[in-house]
């Protein structure tokens, strides 16, 4: 059987790590990086076996960057939504670019 060689990030959020698909748009998580990464293969390989997926079309992510956004009303937004947060906490999201 072929190697499927697919675009992943890793990275900590509160006590585990998350990998990210970049390719197909799957996610897993671990106590550590290499467990998330482990299943995340896991998870590929059952998304890859399932016999509803339709044709499999890569979706190769050029340029990958972590950047900070800045979002002017977040927090009042959330507050609204009755999300707790402090008054200084700032809120950083990982976007790829394309």
């Amino acid at each position: 059987m072929g190697q499927l060689d697919l675009q992943t990030v890793v990275y900590r959020e509160g006590e585990h790590y998350i990998a990210q698909c970049l390719d197909i748009h799957l996610s897993s998580f671990g106590a550590d990086k290499q467990d998330a990464l482990a299943n995340l293969g896991e998870a590929v390989e059952l998304y890859l076996e399932d016999a509803s997926v339709p044709e499999l079309e890569l979706t190769r992510a050029e340029g990958v960057e972590v950047r900070t956004l800045h979002v002017q009303r977040a927090q009042a937004l959330l507050l609204r939504r009755g999300h707790r947060c402090a008054p200084a906490e700032r809120l950083h999201l990982r976007l790829p670019t394309r």
